[in-house]
């Protein structure tokens, strides 16, 4: 008697299933204790399987490791993608920007540590994994394009722009400790919706072409710039710092813990 197509299709669905939940799990525990301190049989136990079974989707700890940040990354460029440069005028694209990513880091937490902790190791990984490769890809056409259109600040290197937006964006994720000494809890909504708009007024003010001081509340374009260069000394100073005080106790439990 032939077997019911749905039979057929069932271990294969099984084997999704159980694949997704140990790149689920292994986001979990790199994000935590770090790729050294993790083993692929934790992963296996804490995906709810035997500590054999990653080995049966991944040859090796770095082949998973490497799976999960390329699974981040690819979200990013899906978000990427989504962002509306060209199609809409560019504050309008520039909020989307600001906004669609800064709820993507809020919404993935264990995301922001693995990248934190891969940088404090040196950058071993995202070097060369393809989709870190392609959401940059994605990013840099965009400005470009806006720059070739002439809605940039004379002088604006497309490259800087997007390291720049990244890290007004990301430090006070990293950086919790800070955040909250300053009065904010950055795990909260409030807060988020807040980064948003200091971010954004930041960015246009100190980016857009055609916008003077009194579209953003008449503050000076050379007092934005020099909020930025220092948000981005004190960003370098603190990870320098973590990455000292890391290396000291062997690990990188600095950003091991919960933000906020």
């Amino acid at each position: 008697m032939a077997q019911a197509p749905s039979d057929r299709r069932q271990p294969r669905r099984d084997a999704a299933r159980s694949r997704q939940a140990i790149v689920d799990a292994a986001e979990r525990l790199f994000a935590e204790g770090g790729y050294e301190a993790t083993t692929v049989g934790e992963v296996g136990a804490a995906a709810g399987l035997s500590a054999g079974t990653p080995a049966y989707f991944f040859q090796s700890k770095e082949e998973l490791y490497r799976a999960v940040l390329g699974r981040a990354f690819g979200e990013t460029t899906s978000l990427i993608r989504a962002w509306r440069f060209g199609e809409t005028g560019f504050e309008d694209a520039v909020t989307g920007a600001v906004g669609s990513y800064l709820d993507f880091l809020a919404a993935h937490p264990n995301f922001v540590r693995l990248v934190i902790r891969d940088a404090l190791e040196g950058g071993r990984s995202l070097g060369a994994l393809p989709e870190h490769l392609a959401a940059i890809g994605e990013a840099m056409p965009r400005l470009v394009d806006e720059q070739s259109r002439g809605r940039l600040r004379e002088g604006i290197d497309p490259a800087h722009l997007l390291l720049s937006a990244i890290s007004l964006c990301w430090f006070p994720m990293v950086a919790p400790a800070l955040t909250r000494d300053l009065g904010f809890r950055a795990d909260s909504t409030e807060f988020l919706e807040s980064r948003k708009q200091q971010v954004l007024a930041a960015s246009l003010l100190h980016l857009a072409s055609h916008l003077d001081d009194r579209d953003l509340g008449g503050h000076s374009s050379d007092t934005l710039s020099l909020g930025l260069l220092c948000a981005l000394l004190a960003a370098a100073v603190v990870l320098e710092r973590r990455g000292t005080a890391s290396a000291s106790a062997g690990g990188v439990e600095a950003v091991g813990g919960p933000p906020g």
